[in-house]
This record gives structure tokens, C-alpha cells and sequence, in this order.
């Protein structure tokens, strides 16, 4: 076994130098971009372009420093993860964004009464024998 790798307990070895990305997710063949697709950027990117003082409105989005941007093109996931906080730039008829809070969200549950054996005996009790 060489030194730099380690078994992790599967019987395969894993290298030690180098450090595992998680926001890379590696594309597949059904995340491929077709012809179709780059087509259809293109005629975007030029509907952005001729229209460019009025699409900002629509090509430029915010999120707060406590939420993120998971962008999708063409329903797919757009690469480089979530976006965020700041601006990001959207295609018209092309993307889509979901946004996502990321504060923790707290919320009052009702007080509940627990049961237990004792309690059970005692109603029983005062129903069957009218005891108060």
C-alpha cells in the first residue's frame, strides 16, 4: 500500500493529498447541454442586449445575506451551486431561481397533557365508584 493513501474500510484506497469540492457536482450525460440549448441562450443574451435599459429589471435579482439562489436553466441545476447574498444575473424565458432561507424558524406547540397508569387508575376509579 503506498503512503499516501489509507484504506477507508471497503477494501479501496483513498488518496490523502488533495481536498474533496463539494460544490463541483461532475455532469453526467443527461446534464449535457445540446445544440438546442446553447441556441437558446444565444437568443436570450440578444433579447438582453436590444432591450438592455428595460431588462435589468427583469435580469437582475437580490437575495438577503440570509438566503440563497439555486438557479435552474432549462430545468436543469446551473453549475457553482447556490448564489448569494448579493446580485445575480437571470435570463429571461431561460432561468428559473428558487430562493432559500437559511435562518432557523421557530414555532409554539401547544401544551399537551401526558397519561399515565396512575392517572388512568384514579379516573377510573372516580368514574366507577363516583369518588372525588
Amino acid at each position: 500500500m503506498p503512503a499516501s493513501a489509507k484504506p477507508n474500510g471497503f477494501g479501496e484506497d483513498q488518496p490523502l493529498s488533495g481536498r474533496i469540492n463539494y460544490n463541483e457536482v461532475p455532469k453526467t450525460e443527461a446534464q449535457e447541454w445540446g445544440c438546442c440549448t446553447y441556441l437558446l441562450v444565444f437568443l436570450s443574451y440578444l433579447l438582453v442586449v436590444c432591450t438592455f435599459p428595460f431588462s435589468l429589471a427583469y435580469t437582475l435579482r437580490m437575495v438577503k445575506e440570509y438566503e440563497r439562489a439555486v438557479i435552474f436553466r432549462l430545468g436543469m441545476l446551473l453549475s457553482g451551486g447556490a448564489k448569494g447574498p448579493g446580485l445575480f444575473f437571470i435570463l429571461p424565458c431561460i432561468d428559473n431561481y428558487v430562493k432559500v432561507d437559511l435562518r432557523t424558524i421557530s414555532f409554539d406547540v401547544a401544551p399537551q397533557e401526558v397519561s399515565t397508569i396512575i392517572q388512568h387508575f384514579f379516573i377510573c376509579k372516580k368514574i366507577l365508584f363516583n369518588v372525588v
